[in-house]
């Protein structure tokens, strides 16, 4: 089941409780709300800069978990036991209870067998936790009201909702399928070609219509019943093996009247999918226009597999949201049609007056382009579409009025519009900041030293590049993107100071020390141009941290296949995070203030100036300190390459994998390198951001992966590695590959 999302309903205008800093105390409150109800309090003391501040919020929360309605509160008091979850199978009344489908943050959906009608149908069990909380509750049941109350073939019906041995459940139809977030995470590890029109691309945008037109007007049916879903997200949208197409998850729907503190609460994975005006922290008129909204940030994902609107945090993707303009779809994907273009950005007009006026509408025009008949919506004008770019980029707003004075300035000014080269926007770059691109060597992995100072939205030749945003006292935020013909790319700058970021990272600086004549030759020569100056992880990261992340940015990307739903497991929070793509390991880098070693980087760390073949030493018999438990597992096909959900991976990593954090077991002390990193040779496999260059050609859509780990099957004690270095394609997710995190420092 995917996770809920609750509008904020928490302050209205001229309310005393309502906060006068809105992003940062906003980006607060979210990130206490995601914590458990135990932890908020202590959250709040050590991250308010003031007592006044802290109460505030205190308060909001306060006013968020218990609302203010009577009645709910008479249903609190006689919910005096907190129940355990069941363990599968169970009974529910008539319903037996035989395996989970998925959960989220207020419940889970099972699969069970109507033993009066004989049919199976999805049970959805109001989370134990949460069973106390009378607003919850309320929520929950206001779920099983709305849906009943609609009759669409795109909505799935409700059959009963009913309390048994202290649980809350909602029985309604079982479909079988894909959402729409497995079908586009599929999609984007086919990796297409986005340069030109296939039968694959023509066929997906039919797809992408089809299945969002019939959402479209499932929600025009809940629009006319006064109910407004506000959770519309690939992961709420299923296509069934049938292939018609599922709305689900009507859990934070509210009427077009309801009071904001009936609101459940928010679930940080739905940020990038609201509208303007429910990403607003005050509460403000929610009516059909934001689920149109909402759709239209589908779409624009579902043709481009990127998001519109992205930041570091939920913070800077709401403001995202509210100010910043998406890049257009067909930059992102050549490949789609123009019309298909200009439904999805009508959908995602930042005012409710500009959009698609009812999703019956959008779902209407959605049909004409499957057709082939003419659309409704109508291209903006050339001349809107220049004045919205000058007040986009006011620096360069004196240039273009110039080129426009000129007797060639129109076609001057059509050619800027046209260039398709790729486009690299960086969004909150602090006042005074200056960005610079440098270029990377793709047949050594090097960063070239020669920087070139852009603006905030600029076009680079097709590349793979480091790009650098120095703001004040030495804060810098780094970036490393491939660009290719057509690309676009959109970053959010936080910069973050060495001082700030090095807690628990170590520094090099290659370029003062020699590498050692002794050391392999393998290893010289790939270290024949020695990076730059460094800062490097001393642990992997672990699944606590990796949890942390998922947490406060609101990050919609896929739980590592090990946990058990959006939170890791206690007895795996210290271990290395596992099951992680390159581009979700790259995510969670700049959220740090940081980003993934390169090649060079990492093998320099490991070896040292001296290029040592252990993390003790040269001979032999330093390999013997590592205690090495997985040596006699050579030959064998183990868990890594098995799939990373697999019970036989889980069990191997939970007997292999070793803790990050605290004491190691003393067979391991080897595992720390002379320089006081640890499990550069054992543990987990690792990402860098290098890209392999072969016959004179990258191939950007795999990766280095450094390190030897448990499950590696030709794995011998014979050092650290020199030549062959193990490639992996970005998408993949193995039980046995994990990252560190890496940051450049100034020579």
């Amino acid at each position: 089941m995917p996770p809920y999302c609750g509008g904020l309903g928490i302050g209205s205008r001229g309310d005393p409780l309502a906060m006068t800093s809105d992003h940062d105390e906003r980006s607060l409150f979210l990130a206490a709300l995601a914590l458990p109800r135990d932890d908020r309090l202590a959250f709040l003391e050590g991250a308010c800069e003031s007592s006044e501040q802290r109460s505030r919020l205190e308060a909001l929360l306060r006013r968020h978990e218990e609302g203010t309605i009577a009645f709910l509160q008479e249903q609190q008091d006689r919910l005096d036991v907190e129940p355990s979850e069941p363990e599968l199978p169970f009974d529910l009344d008539e319903f037996r209870v035989t395996r989970e489908l998925g959960r989220g943050g207020m419940g889970i959906v099972y699969l069970a067998h109507d033993s009066i009608l004989k049919r199976d149908v999805a049970i959805k069990v109001l989370a134990p936790r949460l069973a106390n909380s009378a607003r919850l509750l309320a929520s929950f049941q206001q779920e099983a009201v709305h849906v009943s109350r609609l009759s669409h073939p795109a909505i799935v019906p409700v059959y009963r909702f009913g309390r048994s041995d202290g649980l809350h459940f909602i029985v309604s139809q079982f479909v079988e399928g894909q959402t729409l977030r497995q079908l586009i995470d599929a999609r984007r590890d086919e990796a297409p070609d986005r340069g030109r029109l296939s039968d694959s691309e023509r066929a997906w945008s039919k797809q992408c219509a089809t299945v969002l037109a019939a959402i479209a007007e499932a929600l025009a049916e809940a629009h006319s019943a006064g109910i407004v879903h506000r959770d519309i997200k690939p992961s709420n949208i299923m296509q069934s093996n049938d292939g018609s197409a599922k709305l689900l998850d009507f859990g934070i729907a509210i009427r077009s009247s309801a009071s904001p503190l009936l609101a459940p609460p928010i679930e940080a994975g739905s940020v990038s999918y609201m509208s303007p005006e429910h990403a607003q922290l005050e509460s403000t008129e929610i009516d059909g226009r934001s689920d149109v909204f909402s759709l239209g940030v589908v779409l624009y994902e579902s043709l481009t597999g990127t998001l519109p609107f992205q930041g570091k945090d939920q913070d800077q993707v709401l403001e995202a949201i509210q100010r910043s303009s998406p890049i257009p779809v067909r930059r992102n994907a050549p490949w789609v049609s123009k019309d298909l273009e200009v439904i999805c950005h009508k959908a995602l007009e930042k005012d409710p007056a500009d959009r698609y006026q009812s999703t019956a509408h959008l779902g209407a025009d959605l049909r004409c382009w499957l057709r082939g008949a003419p659309i409704l919506a109508r291209p903006e004008p050339m001349l809107d579409r220049a004045k919205r770019h000058v007040r986009s980029h006011r620096s360069l707003g004196a240039a273009i009025a110039a080129v426009l004075l000129t007797s060639g300035g129109a076609a001057a000014l059509a050619t800027h519009l046209a260039d398709t080269r790729p486009r690299v926007r960086i969004g909150n770059v602090p006042q005074g900041a200056t960005v610079q691109v440098q270029s990377i060597d793709l047949v050594t992995g090097l960063v070239q030293p020669k920087r070139r100072v852009v603006d905030q939205n600029f076009r680079l030749d097709p590349g793979f590049y480091r790009i650098l945003v120095t703001g004040e006292q030495g804060a810098t935020a780094e970036f490393t993107v491939f660009l290719d013909d057509g690309a676009s790319v959109q970053l959010s700058a936080s910069p973050s100071r060495p001082i700030d970021v090095e807690q628990d990272m170590l520094r090099f600086d290659p370029t003062s020390d020699s590498v050692l004549s002794t050391a392999p030759q393998p290893y010289l020569r790939r270290l024949a141009q020695p990076p730059g100056p460094f800062l490097i992880d001393r642990y992997e990261v672990s699944n606590g941290e990796y949890e942390a992340f998922m947490l406060a940015t609101g990050a919609d990307v896929a739980t590592p296949p090990l946990w058990e739903g959006r939170r890791c497991p206690p007895e795996m929070r210290d271990l290395p995070v596992v099951g992680v793509t390159y581009a979700e390991a790259q995510a969670y880098a700049r959220w740090k203030g940081k980003r993934l070693p390169t090649l060079a980087e990492w093998l320099y760390a490991a070896r040292g100036a001296a290029g040592r073949r252990y993390p003790q030493g040269d001979s032999p018999a330093d390999a013997s300190t590592l205690g090495v438990e997985f040596v006699d597992r050579r030959g064998v096909e183990t868990a890594g390459f098995m799939p990373a959900s697999s019970p036989a991976a889980k069990a191997a990593y939970m007997a292999f994998a070793l803790p990050t954090r605290g004491p190691l077991r003393p067979t391991h002390a080897g595992d720390l390198t002379l320089e006081g990193l640890y499990f550069m040779y054992g543990n987990v496999r690792e990402w860098t951001e290098s890209i392999p260059h072969h016959g004179g050609s990258a191939n950007p859509t795999v990766r280095y992966t450094c390190g030897h780990a448990w499950e590696m099957p030709r794995f011998l004690p014979s050092g650290l590695p020199d030549g062959f270095i193990p490639e992996q394609p970005v998408s993949d997710r193995l039980v046995g590959l994990g990252f560190r995190c890496a940051k450049s420092l100034t020579p």
